[in-house]
């Protein structure tokens, strides 16, 4: 079975409601939602042969709600399922569990869509290539 990174997010993610992969948002979602993304960035090290063997990696979490207490709450319930918890996908085996890139979650408030708040944490984690 082929499991890919924003596979992996979703399953561990799972039991998160209104809780969407990036570019999957419904049209009109009812508030409070959240929208993860994840991504492997450059690599830790190279060998020799200039091969990358660990790359850094980054899962967004952003939650929306009409107040702010609906948001962070969201956020807090999709932090709760990543924090501290190793991801399992193709090619790569992380090293290390999903951590908190920042202190505190950023939280704006967009004046253009009737107030809605937004809070956004990324997590970091290292993964080493997986060897044939």
């Amino acid at each position: 079975m082929t499991t890919t990174l924003l596979g992996a997010v979703a399953s561990a993610t799972a039991a998160v409601p209104r809780l969407y992969q990036l570019g999957k948002v419904p049209a009109s979602p009812t508030y409070p939602y959240g929208v993860y993304s994840a991504v492997l960035g450059g690599g830790g090290y190279y060998t020799l042969d200039s091969e990358t063997k660990q790359r850094y990696g980054v899962v967004t979490l952003q939650a929306f709600g009409k107040t702010t207490d609906s948001a962070t709450d969201l956020l807090e319930d999709a932090l709760g399922a990543l924090l501290d918890k190793q991801l399992t996908f193709d090619d790569y085996k992380p090293t290390t569990p999903l951590r908190a890139a920042l202190d505190q979650p950023s939280i704006n408030r967009d004046p253009n869509d009737t107030g809605v708040i937004a809070t956004t944490m990324p997590l970091t984690f290292l993964a080493n290539k997986e060897t044939a």
